[in-house]
């Protein structure tokens, strides 16, 4: 059901995630005859929000406590292109971590 996922905590009290949704696959968690398409509405469903959830706590189990993602948002399309294009990881992450500030620090609140 994941597509990306960017972990978040540097100098912060615990780590966070932005994930984005497989829309390939995302329908494996919605019921039959649920009509909601859009990964826009897609990723504010409570019933996804818990199937990433499912996931995230099954990932954490496997990492020491400080290492463990303690809050994470569902992006509804994956990060851009532009991130991408940075040479180095790092510089994708801080390209994304920058657009999405308001969004990390939410999780902080």
């Amino acid at each position: 059901m994941i597509s990306q996922a960017m972990v978040y905590g540097d100098r912060k009290p615990y780590l966070t995630a932005l994930i984005t949704l497989d829309t390939k696959n995302w329908h494996r968690g919605r019921s039959s005859g649920d009509q909601r398409d859009e990964p826009g509405r897609v990723c504010c469903d409570q019933r996804v929000r818990n199937l990433v959830a499912d996931i995230v706590k099954e990932k954490n189990q496997h990492l020491a406590s400080f290492e463990t993602i303690k809050r994470f948002t569902i992006l509804s399309q994956d990060f851009s292109q532009e991130a991408e294009k940075s040479p180095r990881p790092e510089g994708q992450a801080a390209f994304v971590s920058e657009k999405y500030r308001d969004l990390l620090e939410k999780m902080y609140a």
